[in-house]
C-alpha cells in the first residue's frame, strides 16, 4: 500500500484544502487534535472494555484479554450507543479542524461507531459483526455534504492494521447497488490503496463516497481502538432522518433493504427506492406505501 498524502500544509487555506478534498476524496492530518483528549477517550473506552473482559483492567495499552465477544454480550450495545465522541468533537483542537476544513463550525451526526477490534478478521464493534468490508458512508448518509472523521485512539502501525482508502473513488458515484451493504472488489476499478503508521492525534477525513476498508489486526494481543464520526456544515439543511438515533437508522436500513429484496426491486432502482423511503421516513410495515415508492422510484431519479 502505499502512505496516505498529508494535508498539514494546506490547514490555513480553506480554498486548498477543499480542492484537496474534491480531488482526492479524502484529507489526512498529522498530530492537530490535543493528545489529552485523545488519551481521555480511549480510557474510557477501555473502562467499558476491562469490566467486559475484553482487555486487561488497568491497562493503557489495550492488552487483550483474548475474549473474541460473542454477537449478544451486552458490551456492543454499551460502545455503540456511548457518547464519549462528544466530549472529543468538543475539544479546541477539533474544533479548529473543522473549522478549517468547512469554513465554520460543524454539525455532527448521530452516526458514530467507538471501535475496538481484538487480534481477528472480524469487526465486533460494526453493528452486523462481520469482517470488515469495501464500503461507501454514502449507503447511510446520501444526499448530504457531510464527512466522516476517523480517529486513531492509539499508536497503529501495519500489523495493527487500521483503515485504508482508495482515493478518487468518490468520483465513481455510488457503488453499492443491493440489499447488501459492502462493496465486491470486483465492483472497484483497479486501485492502489493508501494507509499511514497512524498515531494520536491524527484524523482522516473523507467524502462519503470514498470507497474504504478497516484492516484486519493483526497483533498477537493487542485490541485496536479508534473512532469514526460524521459531521456536516452547521449551516446546511438537515433532513428529518438525522433526528433518528444511530440505532434507528441501523435498524431502518437493515429492515428497509430486506423489504426491498422481499419486493423483487431489481439493482439499478435498488438505492433510488431506498433513500426515497428514508428521506420520506415510511412506515415500513405498510408495504403499499413501500411500493408506492418503488413505482416512483422506477419512473424516475432520485431527487
Amino acid at each position: 500500500m502505499e502512505r496516505l498524502r498529508e494535508a498539514n500544509e494546506l490547514l490555513d487555506d480553506h480554498e486548498r484544502l477543499r480542492r484537496r478534498l474534491d480531488d482526492e476524496g479524502y484529507l489526512f492530518f498529522r498530530e492537530v487534535i490535543d493528545t489529552a483528549a485523545i488519551d481521555a477517550m480511549r480510557d474510557s473506552m477501555l473502562a467499558i472494555l476491562a469490566e467486559h473482559g475484553i482487555v486487561e483492567p488497568g491497562s493503557s495499552e489495550s492488552v487483550w484479554t483474548g475474549k473474541q465477544p460473542e454477537r449478544s454480550d451486552p458490551v456492543h450495545e454499551l460502545m455503540y450507543g456511548a457518547a464519549h465522541w462528544r466530549t472529543l468533537v468538543a475539544d479546541p483542537s477539533f474544533q479548529r479542524l473543522c473549522e478549517r476544513v468547512f469554513g465554520e463550525a460543524a454539525f455532527w451526526l448521530d452516526r458514530t461507531t467507538h471501535r475496538y477490534t481484538p487480534p481477528t478478521s472480524e469487526d465486533p464493534s460494526r453493528p452486523s459483526h462481520g469482517k470488515s468490508f469495501f464500503h461507501q458512508d454514502a449507503v447511510g448518509l446520501y444526499g448530504l455534504r457531510c464527512l466522516t472523521f476517523w480517529v486513531p485512539l492509539m499508536a497503529i502501525g501495519e500489523t495493527l492494521g487500521g483503515l485504508a482508502v482508495a482515493p478518487r473513488t468518490h468520483a465513481l458515484g455510488m457503488l453499492h447497488h443491493g440489499p447488501t451493504l459492502d462493496i465486491s472488489a470486483e465492483d472497484i476499478p483497479r486501485t492502489t490503496w493508501f494507509r499511514a503508521d497512524y498515531r494520536p492525534g491524527d484524523a482522516l477525513l473523507m467524502d462519503p463516497m470514498t470507497v474504504h476498508v478497516g484492516l484486519p489486526n493483526r497483533s498477537p494481543d493487542r485490541v485496536r481502538l479508534s473512532v469514526d464520526m460524521r459531521a456536516q456544515p452547521v449551516s446546511d439543511p438537515r433532513p428529518a432522518f438525522l433526528s433518528w438515533t444511530a440505532k434507528e437508522n441501523s435498524d431502518f436500513t437493515r429492515i428497509g433493504r430486506g423489504i426491498l429484496v422481499e419486493e423483487g426491486v431489481p439493482d439499478d432502482l435498488f438505492e433510488p427506492a431506498f433513500f426515497r423511503m428514508r428521506d420520506r421516513q415510511v412506515d415500513l410495515g405498510d408495504r403499499d406505501a413501500v411500493r408506492a415508492v418503488i413505482a416512483e422510484a422506477a419512473g424516475g431519479p432520485h431527487r
